[in-house]
């Protein structure tokens, strides 16, 4: 379902927190899947806000038509559900492929990698390192350097910037 945000919503997904309120308002569980097409981190004391689409959000299909209207009706962060006039002039929930919402996901982060800097703490999002974090230490095409440090161990890996996102820093998380 393609969902248009109001400006109360649009301000949630750059607090971070908009995927729950929607998953509150749809009563849905934490399994299904929601998409907010913008990421939001900080870096050096300021807030960097990245976006893809801004005003939209993704819910998947699978619940009563009912969950989403009433989402339409009584949240703050919901301007429309958008659809179109079916058969009737009965109202059909317009939708997006999965393949499309997983472009914007690729593209999201491609975007992110774009923005990672020397000296920036990050979380390794996938590959050997994957849940690891650390500081990047050097740059080099689309790899980063990344001092990696454990108890015990400390290592500096080559990581692809694609598997890596800004780790929140408490400045305003």
């Amino acid at each position: 379902m393609v969902l248009e945000l109001t400006r109360q919503g649009e301000i949630r997904a750059e607090e971070g927190n908009l995927v729950e309120a929607l998953r509150e308002g749809l009563s849905c569980d934490d399994d299904h899947p929601i998409f907010v097409p913008a990421t939001t981190y900080f870096r050096d004391g300021q807030r960097h806000t990245i976006h893809l689409m801004e005003g939209y959000a993704f819910a998947a299909t699978g619940l009563p038509e009912g969950n989403y209207y009433e989402l339409e009706r009584e949240s703050p962060y919901v301007r429309q559900v958008l659809s179109s006039n079916g058969s009737g002039r009965l109202p059909v929930l317009q939708v997006i492929g999965d393949s499309h919402v997983a472009e914007l996901r690729r593209q999201l982060v491609s975007a992110v990698a774009q923005d990672i800097a020397d000296g920036m703490e990050v979380l390794i999002t996938q590959g050997r390192y994957r849940g690891l974090s650390g500081e990047v230490v050097g740059s080099e095409g689309d790899k980063a350097f990344v001092h990696i440090q454990l108890r015990s161990f400390q290592v500096i890996r080559t990581v692809p910037k694609a598997f890596l996102e800004p780790a929140e820093t408490g400045d305003g998380s």
